[in-house]
């Protein structure tokens, strides 16, 4: 619960010591959109994705028959022997982390990643580096906080290019409205903000800039819920044979 009111709030959230601060809409599309969620997405392969790539290695299968026992971050450490494989990651880090990357360092031999921005230096291992990602999948609409046990999939393809396409919570409700207006294409971020910023009471194109991805789409899956009620209740005036639970415009989303 703490957690999901820092989410709406905006507020950043700490996991063990280390805090995870959102990037507003204007930082992201200051950074590229695109290259923001190429790198967030980077951090979030999990082990199906790196056994995948290394299938046809010779000890692919005694990883495959221990890949529960594996943590994501083995894989990363495992991979950073490619020196561009860990320039991207340790960028990327440095973009979540709001680190620079002058003090991160892979470290192999403590299994972990050495963050030395204070005078002790921290370590990311497996365990906090899985808490990590769980709260950066949240904070940037990779997974819908009231459905804790969802999207254990894989957040990324090899270039990161799909990660707009987890976006549950908001994407399954717009889906239905345009199969049943008869379109088929895919709404992208451009359009939602466009959407809340004329669709809102209080948010408009010169405050949205402010707000995060996460309060974003809640936003939007909110108007959502408020349409769908709007429409239940005029359709309903009018005697129309409605199936199935009542929307409301506060049900969670």
């Amino acid at each position: 619960m703490d957690d999901k009111l820092k989410l709406i709030c905006g507020i950043p959230i700490t996991v063990d010591g280390f805090e995870l601060k959102p990037y507003t809409i204007k930082e992201i599309v200051s950074i590229g959109y695109s290259r923001f969620m190429s790198m967030i997405g980077m951090l979030c392969f999990d082990t199906d994705y790196f056994l995948k790539e290394l299938r046809g290695e010779d000890f692919y299968m005694e990883l495959y028959e221990k890949k529960h026992e594996l943590k994501p971050l083995e894989f990363y450490l495992m991979f950073s022997s490619s020196e561009d494989f860990k320039k991207a990651f340790i960028e990327s880090l440095s973009l979540a982390l709001r680190i620079d990357v002058d003090n991160i360092y892979v470290n192999v031999e403590n299994r972990g990643i050495l963050i030395t921005s204070n005078e002790d230096g921290k370590l990311i291992d497996g365990n906090t580096y899985d808490k990590i990602v769980d709260v950066l999948k949240y904070q940037n609409g990779m997974k819908s906080a009231s459905k804790d046990s969802e999207d254990d999939e894989n957040p990324a393809d090899d270039k990161a290019k799909a990660i707009l396409d987890r976006i549950k919570s908001s994407r399954e409700r717009v889906n239905q409205a345009k199969a049943e207006e008869g379109e088929g294409s895919d709404i992208d971020l451009f359009d939602i903000i466009s959407a809340v910023s004329v669709r809102s009471n209080s948010i408009n194109k010169l405050n949205i800039n402010d707000l995060t991805i996460f309060q974003l789409y809640n936003e939007f899956a909110r108007l959502q819920n408020i349409d769908a009620y709007e429409n239940y209740l005029k359709a309903s005036m009018v005697g129309a044979k409605l199936e199935g639970k009542a929307p409301h415009w506060s049900d969670k989303i």
